[in-house]
Formats: C-alpha cells, structure tokens, sequence
C-alpha cells in the first residue's frame, strides 16, 4: 500500500496525471468526431464519503479537511458536478456528460456542516446528504461511530476483555484498531438491538462515557436548514440506520416513510433520494427496492462500488467512495473517465 501510495504522490506531483487526462481528452474528441471507434460508456459517477476530519485519527472513517479542499478544487476544475437528482435524470434520458458526478454524504455527521459545507460553499459544488432522522437532535449515532468514539478514548484495560464470544486485545492502538475490524465485522451479522446493547457494555467497561460527543456529531434541523438553502440537498437515510432485510417489509417501508416525511415536513423541501444503509449486497433485496418505490422516491444508491450507466436500475445506483490523500483519492474517479480502451 505504502508503494501505491508513493506512485501516485509522484505521478500526481509530476504532472503525468494532467498529461495523460489532456491526451484522452483529445483522443477522445477525435474518436467522436471520426467516429471510427466506439467509446466505452463512462456512465454517471455518484461519490460516496462520510465524514470530513479536522483531526486525524486512525479509528474514524473519515477524509481530512484538507484532501477535501483540494480534492473539491480538482473536481470543480476538471468535471461537471451535478447535483444527484440532476445526474440521475440525465443518466436515464441519455444525457450524461462525459465527466458528470455527483457527490453524496451519508449519516448527517455535524462535520458535513462544519468542514464540508464551507469548503463547497467556496467551489460553488453541490452535494446530497442522507440524513437519518432518529440521530438528530439525540445521543444516539451510528453504531460504528459509537464503536470508534469508545476505542478511541478507552485506557489500556489491564489485559484481554471477552465480548460476545470475542477476546479483544486493547493494549495499543493498533490491536484497538485490529479490535474494531473484528467487532464491526461481527456486528454485521446481528440485530441491531443485539449489536447496541453489547457497544453499551463495551463502554461500561472499559469506563468510557460517549453521550456527549454524541450529541455533537450529527447535524441540527437548523444546521440542515441551512445546508439546503446552501446547495446541500437532503436524502433520506431512514429512522434509526437499520439492516432493511433483517427486519419485516413493512418496517422497512415505515423507515423510509417516516424519514422522508419528516425530512420534507422540517426542511421544507421534496425528498427524491435515498440510501440503503450499510449498502451492501446483503443489505437490501427486491423487496426493499420496491418498498422505496412505493414510498415515492425516484432514485435509491447503495454503498457497492462501481459506476451507472444506461441500464442500471434507478433504485441500485453504484457509488465511488473517497479516501486516502489527494493522489489516491483523484485516481478513484479518473480512472472510471478516462480508460479509453
């Protein structure tokens, strides 16, 4: 990782990425204007982040505030950013520009008004962000947030805890961070009440108190409010960011509803996106698209990689998640634009 890593700092700092963008660029405009060979389909790019960090620290999935400066000046110089809905119905009549994303946030964190709203402000980007309702206004958060604020902060216990069949080593960051794959990849597969009560125990004994961070992480109506006004348009994201195949269709369709409604009822405004939480393959199903259907979205994205072209059902939009530092983060959209073989 450290090589890749250090390729794509020397490119990116080269120059070769610019050089290789501009050759594509005009290959491309020749191949259109002979129309000698056919191009591939680029389809339309929806970008997948999650929180914007001020301070780095290993155990939040987030992207730092200054990657996402540059990177918002790169996309804003180099490509059509479009807002979702907008992208979504060029896709479908065919219309999509050659460079045309959409950026996405998911969950609501506070960061989002804080560092990113700024920050698109300034580039005159805009972006979605799937709100889910039960968080705001509450101590309550996302599970792999609480998780992360709780090992983050938690003291070297005296030796090895045993949680739910699992021995946790916490004795240093890095078998922390060891911990918090094993525990989030254990969660998966829970119910959800299951996976909170056993965050809460870990926090109980590891003597790390979380609830008023909590309350700090997730936007206001009021900071919501002003995201919209701003650009910063809302999706729906459910009540209380369920697994939607674990539970009855019809509390499925009650949590899309519910967050739709209240979202469009504070804010003011027509609530046309959703997104499946987690967003895995194993996270929605037929019955779940169908469910969004009915509940009056137009478009549903989910959290798997990849791009949208003509066929791709409205309610199963891939996404592009964003991470790393510039060059790494450039290179997961450029090379979905300009591959021209």
């Amino acid at each position: 990782m450290q090589l890749k890593d250090n390729l794509l700092w020397l490119m990116y700092r080269s120059g070769a990425v610019s050089v290789f963008r501009n050759a594509s660029t005009r290959l491309d405009g020749l191949v259109k204007r002979t129309g000698l060979i056919p191009l591939p389909e680029r389809g339309a790019m929806i970008v997948m982040l999650h929180q914007i960090t001020e301070d780095s620290t290993p155990f939040r999935r987030g992207l730092d505030v200054d990657v996402f400066d540059a990177f918002c000046a790169y996309i804003a110089k180099h490509y059509d950013v479009l807002p979702l809905e907008e992208l979504e119905r060029r896709r479908r009549s065919g219309r999509v520009p050659s460079r045309g994303i959409a950026l996405t946030f998911d969950d609501g964190h506070a960061d989002n008004y804080h560092l990113a709203l700024p920050i698109l402000r300034r580039y005159h980007l805009p972006a979605t962000v799937f709100v889910t309702t039960g968080f705001i206004n509450n101590d309550y958060v996302p599970w792999s947030t609480r998780l992360a604020l709780i090992l983050e902060h938690a003291q070297p216990p005296d030796g090895p805890i045993d949680l739910d069949g699992l021995t946790l080593d916490l004795s240093s960051i890095d078998r922390r961070l060891a911990a918090q794959a094993q525990l989030g990849e254990h969660f998966q597969n829970l119910e959800k009440a299951r996976t909170d009560a056993l965050i809460d125990e870990l926090g109980e004994r590891l003597n790390v108190a979380v609830e008023e961070a909590c309350k700090r992480e997730i936007c206001t109506w009021e900071q919501l409010t002003e995201m919209n006004n701003a650009g910063f348009r809302p999706g729906a994201h459910t009540v209380s960011h369920p697994f939607l195949t674990r539970i009855p269709v019809e509390d499925a369709r009650r949590e899309m509803a519910q967050s739709k409604e209240e979202i469009e009822g504070r804010l003011k405004t027509k609530v046309e996106s959703f997104a499946y939480p987690n967003g895995k393959e194993r996270d929605y199903n037929d019955a779940v698209r169908d469910a969004a259907r009915q509940v009056g979205f137009s478009l549903a994205v989910t959290a798997l990689h990849g791009v949208n072209d003509a066929t791709r059902d409205p309610f199963d939009l891939r996404r592009v998640g964003i991470y790393g530092q510039l060059p790494n983060a450039i290179a997961r959209i450029e090379r979905w634009f300009y591959a021209t073989a």
